[in-house]
């Protein structure tokens, strides 16, 4: 049967023959790599806007003098007002090992205010810990400049509710982790893909819903401020 067939006819032939003997779809060429700008001042600058266009705030700390002071800056403005409670807020960071290149975590939270939570993949408590932290804190495995978007993989050192529970999202962007278009992060991400709990999840600004009366809500059903930083 010609390859033009219509697609009736081509199902039928494929239901009706040996397999392999009919092709239900034309085979599709390989898709290569995205041809947006690889420039790494390129990449930042085009994912900054695309963050800042969908609501998310975004810090570029690469070749900053003192990452460590500027880190803490951030965070501090993330400590939410403490009127009418004494209780420190608390905040949770994962343990991707890219942190041992970075200022120590717990150190720079106690120093901005916040109180540290332990959390880990798979722990039975993440959920109810998470659910009371004020921010998460996690390292970004990719990051689309095309889009502006975070990309998380199924890690052993991060609990999933991380960046969804805390109200507040901070994620931390190695510059070497920003790719450009989708092709590129794809490609990237494949073989970390597949098996019993392999998982994929794409973040592209505060949580946002016009579910009901088509009237838009931040936060709904995740952070509703999602904050970036670019680091070296």
């Amino acid at each position: 049967m010609s390859d033009g067939a219509p697609f009736r006819d081509r199902l039928l032939d494929l239901l009706g023959s040996p397999a392999g003997r009919a092709r239900l779809f034309e085979p599709l060429e390989r898709v290569t790599s995205s041809s947006t700008a690889r420039d790494p001042a390129a990449l930042r600058d085009r994912f900054s806007q695309e963050l800042l266009r969908v609501g998310g705030e975004v810090h570029d700390l690469t070749g900053a003098p003192d990452l460590r002071g500027a880190l803490g800056e951030i965070l501090r403005g993330l400590v939410p007002s403490s009127e009418g409670t004494a209780a420190r807020p608390q905040a949770a960071f994962d343990r991707d090992p890219v942190w041992e290149k970075l200022p120590e975590p717990s150190a720079l939270l106690l120093e901005a205010g916040f109180d540290s939570v332990d959390v880990a993949a798979g722990d039975s408590r993440a959920i109810k810990k998470l659910a009371g932290a004020t921010v998460g804190i996690t390292i970004a495995d990719l990051a689309l400049a095309e889009t502006g978007s975070i990309l998380q993989l199924d890690r052993p050192w991060r609990a999933r509710s991380i960046s969804l529970l805390p109200p507040v999202h901070l994620v931390i962007v190695p510059e070497g982790r920003l790719l450009g278009g989708f092709e590129d992060l794809f490609e990237a991400a494949a073989g970390h893909l597949g098996g019993s709990s392999g998982y994929m999840t794409l973040i592209t600004g505060p949580s946002r819903t016009a579910d009901i009366e088509k009237v838009l809500t931040i936060g709904v059903h995740g952070p509703g401020k999602v904050a970036a930083a670019l680091v070296s």
